[in-house]
């Protein structure tokens, strides 16, 4: 679900939309999760710009290159987790 004409090149006001996305401990979790939620509504490339730091950076690029972020999820289901496969779940 892209919106449409909202691409770089694409648009006909003339704003430029950028992502800034922080890092840093924990902000590093909850910046990978707010990426996840825009590559599923489909807002991946949307931007005109986009810049990262730290942790942030790492997300970015991932989020950036991925080109399907739910195949790469499904290595993380809590069924994988060590504990779950010694009835510690």
């Amino acid at each position: 679900m892209q919106i449409s004409g909202s691409r770089p090149g694409h648009r006909t006001d003339p704003y430029k939309l950028g992502l800034v996305v922080q890092g840093g401990g924990m902000r590093g979790v909850v910046s990978a999760g707010a990426l996840t939620v825009l590559h599923f509504l489909g807002l991946r490339r949307v931007f005109d710009a986009t810049y990262g730091s730290s942790a942030g950076a790492m997300n970015l690029t991932y989020f950036l290159a991925v080109r399907s972020i739910s195949d790469h999820l499904k290595h993380f289901s809590p069924a994988r987790a060590p504990c779950a496969h010694m009835g510690h779940a």
